[in-house]
């Protein structure tokens, strides 16, 4: 038996998602919830006894948790002795109409600590949303309940069910208004209650009717009438290739107040595009608008309708659109710029050879060098990125042409080291909005690449895994992924030494050697505990090939 794994179990007190590893028993907590004013113990709530907690961090060094009972008690055993904070809650709200509480608590060694917590009723509001022309109910329409003081802020959101009834409950007393959006694509005005439309701008005052609570009352009937709004409707087409922008899940409309065009849009829908490209805007109100139209996936943009060259310098050349209720603008057609494009074409440095099948990157140094774009040469080595943000890094990697590898490259002329580029450090590429880009061109020096095989220790099977490089002196190049068989090859190297590493996972966590053979955990340094594996520039450097232990065997319990 190669060796013997020894396994120590031991305990520790879990608490709700957060453990604390003091385990003294030191003390104990027992008591009751009641409703506020009452001994009326509170079946259901939630209990938590916690300390060492960071403010607004999420985390704290003891919770724990209970559920109080029909009568209304609860209790905790094995409390180490300290301050706490002790808090009673519903959650879900629909389990109990009760304001949450927190309050300080000592517990001590020895005899039992006693507490009783008193949890306030909340107010409920609740009603029917209908429309206006039927009063038929309206399912789906999503309503917030705003807190008017001290500052306006949401406080709960709620949607209408099959029959158009909405409900909030656990509010805590004070003024509040409603807010009434209609989904996307509805028909209908957003409004606040009772009836007012929302007017630009949306920043400032909106008339609404405002609702007072009190603890514990019962507000019922608070009932909302849509009315339906006008329509506006266009086609979307790419300016860059002409065609339309079909079948988009959602392309985003700005909507500016003609007195304050150059200003922040006051109001913002939603609304997808069929397979010719035809968009409907719909539940308008009455309040006349200049349009902007953008989208994110696809990347689109923002274009002002009638408003050229984009971008928009000023917006009150654009058109004013007006459609109250029950009228129909046709024909508001706009054409989206798909951000930047950048084109170019990936050669042989040798010969001028076009070299097919190369994937291009678009690097952003915005989100810390992430791929926000990517795509491969054509048939004639030729690339084009659509839909780019402007000032981006660009990379070309795994460029072979016949049995000939290439070396990956940041643009421009800057070739990769150890199979891995350095997007960052690559020349920008300017790529400004709502212009083509061209002649981003690579021209890549023949490598070699290493290739072989991932192998199953037990039967000699190929198994899926990876291959980690690494340089003549031990910087740490690419990882490449062996497909199903176990077969991997890099991106073309230049000439030289490199090390490398294999590793799988597997439920058992898997297994890694540096090659050929030697266990990752036992290796300190790549350079001196594994072979190098030596790359020329005449041909690849082929059958590196790496035996791993492809699940863990056990035998009378122990691994061997």
């Amino acid at each position: 038996m190669a060796g013997m794994r020894a396994v120590l179990l031991f305990a520790i007190w879990v608490g709700a998602g957060v453990f604390s590893t003091d385990i003294r028993a030191n003390g104990s907590v027992h008591g009751s919830v009641f409703a506020q004013g009452t001994s009326q113990g509170l079946e259901g709530a939630t209990i938590n006894l916690a300390s060492g907690c960071v403010l607004g961090g999420g985390y704290c060094t003891y919770s724990v948790n209970a559920t109080s009972a029909t009568d209304g008690s609860f209790s905790f055993f094995e409390v180490p002795a300290g301050a706490y904070a002790i808090s009673a809650y519903y959650y879900p709200i629909a389990t109990g109409n009760y304001l949450s509480m927190s309050q300080a608590l000592n517990v001590g060694d020895g005899p039992a600590t006693t507490v009783t917590l008193y949890m306030k009723p909340g107010a409920t509001v609740s009603g029917k949303v209908t429309r206006s022309s039927d009063n038929a109910p309206v399912e789906n329409i999503g309503i917030t309940l705003q807190v008017m003081s001290p500052i306006l802020d949401n406080v709960a959101e709620a949607t209408t069910d099959a029959a158009g009834n909405y409900r909030f409950s656990q509010i805590k007393a004070g003024d509040f208004r409603l807010f009434i959006a209609p989904t996307a694509g509805a028909p209908y005005q957003t409004q606040y209650y009772a009836g007012h439309p929302l007017t630009p701008p949306s920043q400032g005052p909106q008339a609404a009717d405002v609702i007072t609570l009190q603890n514990g009352q019962n507000l019922e009937n608070v009932d909302v009438s849509l009315a339906a709004g006008g329509v506006i409707r266009g086609t979307l087409t790419d300016r860059y290739t002409n065609l339309p922008i079909a079948n988009s899940a959602a392309i985003t409309f700005y909507l500016y107040d003609p007195a304050d065009a150059n200003g922040y849009p006051w109001e913002t829908l939603e609304t997808p595009t069929d397979g010719l490209g035809h968009y409907e805007l719909t539940g308008l109100t009455d309040s006349p608008v200049i349009l902007g139209a953008f989208s994110y996936v696809p990347y689109y943009e923002l274009s002002i309708y009638k408003c050229s060259p984009d971008p928009c310098a000023d917006r009150t050349v654009s058109p004013v659109l007006h459609a109250p209720t029950g009228t129909i603008i046709e024909n508001v057609n706009f054409t989206l710029f798909p951000g930047s494009v950048i084109k170019g074409a990936v050669t042989s440095v040798a010969d001028g050879t076009s070299i097919p099948g190369a994937t291009i990157h678009a690097i952003s140094q915005l989100f810390g060098g992430s791929i926000v774009g990517s795509t491969t040469t054509d048939s004639n080595g030729r690339y084009t990125l659509v839909g780019m943000e402007p000032n981006l890094h660009v990379e070309v990697l795994n460029a072979v042409s016949g049995t000939q590898a290439f070396v990956s490259q940041d643009y421009s002329a800057h070739d990769c080291m150890y199979g891995v580029c350095a997007p960052l450090s690559s020349d920008f590429v300017a790529a400004p909005l709502y212009k083509v880009t061209t002649g981003i061109n690579f021209a890549l020096v023949p490598g070699r690449a290493i290739k072989g095989q991932i192998r199953s220790l037990g039967d000699g099977q190929g198994i899926q895994g990876y291959v980690t490089l690494f340089s003549a002196n031990g910087v740490k190049g690419a990882t490449v992924t062996s497909d199903a068989a176990g077969f991997y090859a890099t991106s073309g190297l230049q000439a030289g030494n490199y090390y490398l590493e294999a590793y799988i996972v597997n439920d058992e966590g898997g297994d890694c050697r540096a090659y050929p053979n030697t266990p990752c955990a036992s290796v300190t340094s790549i350079t001196t505990q594994s072979s190098p594996v030596a790359v020329g520039t005449l041909h690849d450097r082929l059958g590196v090939n790496f035996f791993l232990v492809s699940d863990r065997l056990f035998k009378d319990g122990f691994e061997f």
